[in-house]
């Protein structure tokens, strides 16, 4: 991705955001936890009004 970014003429936007991802093993117990993902030149995520601070 680095090669990508560094190909591209003008400056990059991304947001780096966290997705809860939860499910249930087979084994009964319930698991969650926060996944990071970052987003490059998606502008409709970008919006100020989606972006939160992680809790």
């Amino acid at each position: 991705m680095t090669a990508v970014l560094d190909a591209v003429a003008v400056p990059a936007v991304g947001a780096l955001r966290y997705e809860l991802v939860e499910f249930t093993t087979r084994s009964g117990i319930d698991v969650s936890y926060r996944r990071p993902v970052v987003e490059i030149g998606r502008t409709q995520a970008l919006a100020q009004e989606a972006m939160r601070l992680a809790a």
